[in-house]
């Protein structure tokens, strides 16, 4: 279903994310670790990470919606009916586009401080995490090619 049908104006949008935000604060998944200074096993429980489809669980919308909408964002025409945005529908996406922003900021946040995987973090938004350098002077080329796994000098 659009979003433009399930949400009327952009503050429900945000009323929506913050529930699902709350939401998120009774939920978490069990994770076992050795306390370094008794050397017992503690249980901890680990907050749920804000996804694009929990958002989407929570809203009632399908997932792809957010990913078609985020890429049009900029365009003036809905490519799905070939009819303008109104102003209104204009917020609702963009408020939407907020919403992906939050969570894909939280992810990267969360992958920089370790509290999530980084590479998950970065193939989940497509964010390079491999680098290819040439550097060629005076005859001699230097190839580099940095990744998550290994270091790689040619």
């Amino acid at each position: 279903m659009s979003i433009v049908r399930i949400f009327q104006t952009a503050e429900e949008v945000e009323k929506t994310f913050n529930d699902y935000l709350e939401s998120l604060k009774r939920k978490g998944y069990s994770k076992q670790v050795v306390n370094s200074k008794t050397g017992t096993v503690e249980t901890l429980t680990v907050p749920k990470p804000p996804t694009v489809e929990g958002f989407s669980l929570f809203a009632g919308i399908d997932p792809r919606s957010i990913y078609r909408y985020n890429s049009t964002i900029d365009e003036e025409i809905n490519p799905n009916t070939g009819r303008a945005y109104t102003e209104q529908e204009r917020d609702v996406i963009v408020a939407v586009f907020r919403v992906y922003t939050a969570i894909k900021d939280d992810h990267i946040g969360g992958g920089l401080n370790q509290q999530y995987n980084g590479g998950l973090v970065a193939r989940l938004h497509a964010i390079a995490d491999s680098a290819n350098i040439n550097q060629i002077g005076s005859g001699t080329s230097l190839n580099i090619t940095i990744n998550s796994d290994d270091l790689k000098l040619k």
